[in-house]
């Protein structure tokens, strides 16, 4: 008689989120994460999500900041991976560069970009995201009263004026959905490492602005909300198990 081997495959991921301030007493940037349960999408869900963080990923205000061809722009460090311009000088001499009507066309482009990243995230975290059983995120407000999310909707709401922690979940939703288990245990190695480390090999870039003296820069985002958003997140094990 044959062995059948099952396997129970659930439909969320689960993840680690750094949160963006310390807690109990412990000062400001300590090391502080809270699980969240991201849902696995079906194919007309990823396809609907896709075609959205692409525009988070790219910005249409992108087009109007690059570094110019044959020019000091493109000059490597010693270590043959960091620009010696850095991008926000880049940034200022395309701005230095325009003339009125590319300025105001690239202004609107930018408050665009930003409206459209920050409503997109927000659905996208609301929908499907969620806080386990158990697990609440308390947000203490300037009068001291206390705010309890416990679901999408409710960290949307906690982390609504924090464009970066909105768009570190819309990108954990990504990943989650979109890369190989191989690349997943890569990212999860980075749980230990700082916010300036390189992303490892096959795993996607984080959204938002190349930090500036990165030579793969594939172009900062059109605004400076946008620019800020560069953290690397710490993910947990999700996937199957066997039983």
């Amino acid at each position: 008689m044959s062995h059948v081997r099952a396997f129970t495959i659930r439909n969320y991921y689960t993840r680690e989120i750094p949160i963006d301030d310390g807690v109990d007493g412990d000062a400001v940037g300590a090391e502080q994460t809270f699980p969240v349960r991201v849902r696995r999408f079906t194919v007309s869900q990823l396809q609907e999500f896709q075609r959205g963080f692409a525009r988070v990923v790219s910005p249409t205000a992108e087009r109007f900041i690059f570094r110019t061809s044959d020019s000091d722009e493109q000059a490597l460090r010693a270590d043959g991976r960091t620009y010696v311009v850095p991008q926000a000088e880049v940034e200022r001499r395309r701005q230095v560069e325009m003339d009125e009507a590319t300025s105001q066309a690239y202004e609107a482009a930018s408050r665009a970009d930003d409206d459209f990243m920050s409503s997109f995230c927000s659905q996208a975290i609301a929908d499907h995201v969620w806080l386990p059983p158990g697990v609440t995120v308390t947000v203490i407000q300037d009068d001291d009263s206390e705010v309890e999310a416990t679901d999408g909707p409710g960290l949307v709401l906690a982390f609504g004026g924090n464009l970066s922690m909105l768009v570190r979940l819309t990108r954990v939703i990504h990943e989650e959905n979109t890369l190989s288990p191989e690349a997943k245990k890569a990212l999860r190695s980075l749980s230990a490492s700082t916010v300036s480390s390189p992303t490892p090999a096959g795993v996607a870039a984080a959204a938002g602005a190349t930090p500036d003296a990165t030579a793969a820069d594939a172009g900062p985002l059109g605004s400076a909300a946008s620019g800020a958003v560069s953290a690397v997140l710490a993910p947990s094990p999700s996937g199957s198990t066997e039983r």
